[in-house]
C-alpha cells in the first residue's frame, strides 16, 4: 500500500472513475454512507483540502477503508 507522499490525489471525477462508477452513483452512495455513518457514530469521510472553503481531494485508499468500515458495521 502506497504512503500519503506517494498516493495520488483525486478529486471527485477521478474519484469515481478509479472506482470503476459514475460520479452521481459515487455521490448517492457518499451521502447513503454519510447518514449511515453519522448514525452509528462512525468517523467522517476522509475528505482533504489545501485550505478553508477549498476544493476536497480524496485519497482512493481511505475512501475504499470507510466504505468498507461503515458497510461492515450497517
Amino acid at each position: 500500500m502506497a504512503t500519503k507522499d506517494e498516493e495520488k490525489k483525486l478529486n471527485k471525477k477521478e474519484l469515481a472513475a478509479a472506482l470503476g462508477i459514475s460520479s452521481t452513483t459515487l455521490w448517492r452512495c457518499f451521502n447513503h454512507a454519510k447518514k449511515t455513518a453519522k448514525k452509528l457514530k462512525l468517523e467522517k469521510l476522509p475528505s482533504h483540502s489545501y485550505y478553508s472553503g477549498g476544493r476536497k481531494y480524496y485519497y482512493l485508499s481511505e475512501v475504499q477503508n470507510w466504505l468498507k468500515k461503515v458497510d461492515e458495521n450497517s
